[in-house]
């Protein structure tokens, strides 16, 4: 299960550091970040070359990363690949990316975690909760120093991959982009550990017989709107 984390930076160039492990069946393919979606012209992100949607991309103003929540129960409705581009849409304040949400019956799309953010906020949007899934998107800011989310909501410390490095990423150096520094960060992220069951996920690289972590990136948002979202992959 992917897994996002969020650290406002205490870098005045900086808003936000952003680390996303994106954990899939081996046998997913993908391509690269860039605009791959002639009817979303200024987005860019990941495609997912299934569904040719993607779990992460943004535009000027907001960054998109969405986490699937596991409900068996639901996997017969819609697929949650095309949330990000359709809250993307021409939005340049998340209000607009939320409102976009809106126009679509979410309780016709698979359970899904959304994270947008720009350089003020951070919003966390759901279509599920207590097992029950919502036509309208569920939003709530989370006005913390440092988030972790997956398959839960933010900050949940009974998962275990949350408990276990949230410390970690308390205490660890910033990255440092201008002096190519990702170093404490990428050691988090990578580090492994072999998987079958959530109960033994506690690391964020992810190993098991069909699915893994697959892609590892550093995210930074500057200050400066005239500068463009940096991707750095691990």
């Amino acid at each position: 299960m992917c897994i996002i984390v969020i650290k406002k930076s205490n870098n005045p160039l900086y808003a936000f550091f952003i680390g996303l492990n994106r954990d899939e069946k081996y046998n997913k393919t993908w391509d690269g970040i860039r605009n791959h979606w002639k009817q979303f012209p200024d987005v860019f992100g990941y495609k997912d070359n299934a569904t040719r949607g993607t779990w992460f991309a943004y535009n000027k103003s907001i960054i998109a990363i969405l986490i699937n929540r596991e409900s068996e129960e639901y996997e017969h409705l819609d697929s949650r690949s095309k949330i990000v581009l359709h809250a993307l849409l021409s939005a340049t304040e998340i209000y607009q990316a939320i409102k976009n949400l809106s126009a679509i019956d979410l309780s016709n799309v698979k359970p899904f975690n959304l994270i947008l953010l720009n350089r003020d906020k951070v919003v966390w949007i759901t279509n599920l909760k207590e097992k029950c899934l919502s036509k309208q998107p569920l939003t709530k800011v989370v006005d913390q120093d440092l988030i972790m989310i997956n398959r839960s909501h933010p900050n949940d410390f009974y998962e275990k991959r949350i408990a276990s490095n949230f410390e970690k990423f308390k205490i660890a150096k910033e990255p440092n982009p201008i002096k190519n520094d990702w170093k404490e960060w990428e050691q988090i992220l990578t580090l492994e550990s072999f998987s079958e069951t959530p109960s033994e996920e506690n690391t964020l690289w992810l190993n098991s017989q069909e699915w893994g972590t697959l892609t590892s990136d550093i995210i930074v948002l500057p200050n400066d709107k005239s500068l463009p979202v940096i991707v750095h992959n691990v």
